[in-house]
């Protein structure tokens, strides 16, 4: 399902997932209060309702629709959807706008080898004062497999601007290298290479390592990673 706009990852909602049918499949949710994830948020375990704080999102909705096609020798699965804030709680001072974020994504697989790319649209992705920050992300990647191992390689690129009175800019770039060795069943050992340089012009506008949100300044990181996966 497409990133949301709740302002907490794991905030209570409704979710719908149906049932394949000729390869499509349909997800919804909906989110009352974008900030609440427990009951304990204001009011005590299981007790009355968390209170509504300044600026939280409220109503919010995300969908998402999927199609999967397993052909001869070669498969081919595609995704898009989107997110949308229903209302902000107004605040003291200028209102924060509702946030609206979109995604879509293609892979393709032809035997051991496959190919995808990813694009992500954020509206209103961060706000501070009167300075309003839109964003969006394309990446792509491809993967072979032989044997026990699968080997990848995956590039972004993402762009901010501010349409404010600053008029800034902000941009990332990521590319890395992984490996995956199956070392048995259920036990995979991953690892990857990774170089990121994000780059600020004129705002504070800037993505963080993990591509959301904002820093100042610009940098270079160097990454090596190395882990293990265990499935039961």
């Amino acid at each position: 399902m497409c990133s949301g706009v709740d302002d907490r990852g794991d905030a209570q909602k409704f979710v719908y997932i149906s049932p394949s049918f000729a390869g499509f499949q349909f997800t919804g949710s909906y989110t009352p209060n974008g900030g609440d994830e427990r009951h304990g948020d204001g009011v005590g375990a299981h007790l009355g309702m968390p209170a509504n704080t300044d600026g939280e999102s409220r109503h919010n909705v995300s969908v998402y629709g999927s199609y999967s096609y397993e052909g001869d020798g070669w498969g081919l699965t595609a995704g898009a959807g989107g997110s949308w804030e229903g209302h902000v709680e107004q605040t003291v001072g200028a209102d924060r706008d509702e946030q609206e974020f979109y995604q879509a994504g293609l892979n393709l697989t032809f035997g051991n080898f496959s190919i995808g790319g990813v694009f992500e649209y954020y509206n209103d992705l961060v706000e501070q004062g009167d300075e309003s920050i839109d964003a969006w992300v394309a990446g792509g990647g491809l993967a072979y497999s032989f044997d026990a191992w699968t080997v990848g390689l995956q590039y972004s690129h993402g762009d901010a601007e501010d349409d404010g009175t600053d008029g800034g800019s902000s941009t990332q770039d990521r590319a890395v290298l992984t490996g995956n060795y199956a070392l048995g069943p259920g036990i995979n050992i991953d690892a990857e290479l990774a170089y990121t340089v994000t780059d600020e012009n004129g705002s504070g506008a800037v993505f963080t390592s993990d591509g959301e949100g904002v820093q100042d300044g610009s940098y270079s990181a160097f990454e090596i990673g190395i882990g293990t996966n265990i499935t039961f």
